[in-house]
Formats: structure tokens, sequence, C-alpha cells
């Protein structure tokens, strides 16, 4: 891209993701659904490349205005800092996003195909009594997504589909793949 287009993307990236953020907060119902939204990252990468297009980090600071001690002051008591750069240097679970790896992994593998139904029971107790992970929806209101092929335990972001499959993969197989 050449540097007006990456400006712009740079831009849009940095007010998309803080309009975002404002936004769950203000209209989310409870902390499950966003309510304590307050923070976030964004990466724009070319596909084909790798590229980085486009990073962003919320909230932020006008770097013009940092070498003033009251605003230093400002910034940095907040509760939420904005003096981390929460794109390269904050530590995240990759939560939901690995759900695509995993699937990947699987079919490749040929642990399921792509119309393998997995039903979700909602609690995932196969290691229960000392981890008995839930599918969010189950943990949100109590119901199951049912029957799931891959294609929509992706769609609804099913936990428990993941959980099975990842099991049936093993750790070692996940290791490789993420690798």
């Amino acid at each position: 891209l050449l540097f007006a287009s990456k400006l712009r993307l740079q831009r849009a990236s940095q007010t998309a993701l803080a309009e975002t953020i404002i936004h769950v907060a203000k209209t989310a119902k409870d902390e499950l659904s966003g309510k304590d939204a307050n923070a976030g990252a964004v990466v724009v990468q070319d596909p084909e490349s790798a590229e980085i297009l486009a990073i962003a980090s919320y909230p932020t600071y006008d770097l013009s205005r940092y070498k003033e001690s009251a605003y230093y002051n400002e910034i940095s008591s907040k509760k939420v800092s904005h003096l981390v750069n929460r794109a390269t240097s904050g530590l995240y679970e990759p939560g939901s996003t690995f759900k695509v790896l995993t699937a990947f992994a699987a079919l490749e593998e040929n642990i399921i195909e792509k119309d393998t139904v997995i039903r979700d029971l909602g609690s995932y107790t196969k290691y229960a009594p000392s981890y008995s992970p839930r599918c969010w929806i189950y943990a949100r209101h109590g119901y199951t997504h049912g029957n799931q092929t891959v294609i929509t335990a992706l769609q609804n972001s099913c936990n428990y589909y993941f959980f099975d499959i990842g099991d049936r993969l093993g750790i070692d197989k996940l290791n490789e793949y993420s690798t």
C-alpha cells in the first residue's frame, strides 16, 4: 500500500477500535456481553505477504502531549493504562480465534470430517471434577447449541465442540499445528 493509504488505514483502525470498545461497553447488558470492555487492540495484516498494514491499541495517548507532566500524570494514573500498547505488549489467550486452527488440524488429521456431528452438552466433563469447561451459551443462558458440525461450531463459536476435537487431537498435534 502507498503511504497515504496506510495512514488512512491506520487512522481508520484506531477510530474503529475506540468506537467499538465504547459502543460495546455502553450497550452491553452485563460483563459476559462486554459491559466491562475498556481496552483492546487491532492488527491488520496483508494475508498474502503477512506485512503489517496497521496496528492500534486502545486506550492510547497523544504523543505530542506526552512530555507535559500534567498530561503524563493524568494518563499514567488511569485505572486502565493508556501507556501499554496492547497489540505489541499485551499477553492474551488466543480465545475463539484458536478454534479455526483446531478445526483445520482436526480436518487435516482426519479426526473429523466436515459433516461429523458432536452434540454440545453444555459442560465438557471428561476431566471432571478437576476441570469441566463450559460452552459460552450454556454458561450464559443455560442451554446448548445441540448437534454441531465443524461449520456450525465455527458459526456458533461452540466451545464444547472444540474441547472435544481438541481432546481427540491431543496436545502434541495441537502444538504442532499452532507452531
